[in-house]
């Protein structure tokens, strides 16, 4: 879990979202390849762009409303983890969604792997979908039990404005008047 809270950390630090954007993200990117797989599976069949684009979109739209649910809870468990936060307090659901994330994590890196590996793989595309779903819809639980962080401004940002303000900073700031000049005697002293 350490690895996993140390780049939710960098993901709020340079974008600036929260873990919830991160899963729901890699959510979204594993419905695009699972689509991408499915569409290289019937794409062997036909070879015609239809054969190809079709199972794509299909696959990706199923994909998405499927997670949907996922999606809005994680929203949710976000928005309690917060809201117990700024009072200091732990929500029990919150933490109740955090052990069944757990598991849930477990059961899809395990599904993925055992189902890479049961048997002779069928096609690519096969391997493509089962590869995505295990590596971004698996740790997108874990991500969802890292310690809630707040929304920021992503670094950029804040790179711009620390700038300005420097910059603000060296215009206003009154100009070093010189101190007089020493004679040459005290440089003569050798």
């Amino acid at each position: 879990m350490k690895g996993v809270n140390q780049g939710v950390r960098a993901w709020n630090w340079t974008t600036g979202k929260t873990k919830a954007d991160l899963a729901n993200g890699m959510i979204n990117s594993a419905s695009i390849l699972i689509g991408i797989g499915a569409g290289m599976v019937y794409y062997d069949h036909d070879r015609s762009v239809a054969s190809l684009v079709i199972p794509m979109l299909m696959g990706s739209g199923l994909m998405a409303v499927v997670w949907h649910p996922t999606k809005t809870r994680n929203r949710e468990m976000e928005q309690l983890e917060v809201k117990a936060h700024q009072n200091g307090l732990m929500n029990l659901k919150v933490e109740t969604r955090k052990n069944m994330c757990k598991f849930g994590g477990q059961l899809v890196l395990l599904l993925a792997t055992t189902g890479e590996f049961l048997g002779p793989a069928i096609h690519p595309g096969h391997d493509f979908m089962w590869c995505s779903y295990g590596l971004l819809v698996g740790p997108s639980y874990y991500v969802m039990r890292a310690d809630c962080l707040p929304p920021k401004k992503n670094a950029l940002a804040r790179g711009w404005d620390k700038a300005k303000e420097l910059l603000r900073e060296l215009n206003t700031a009154p100009s070093p008047v010189p101190a007089p000049a020493l004679g040459l005697s005290v440089l003569r002293r050798v």
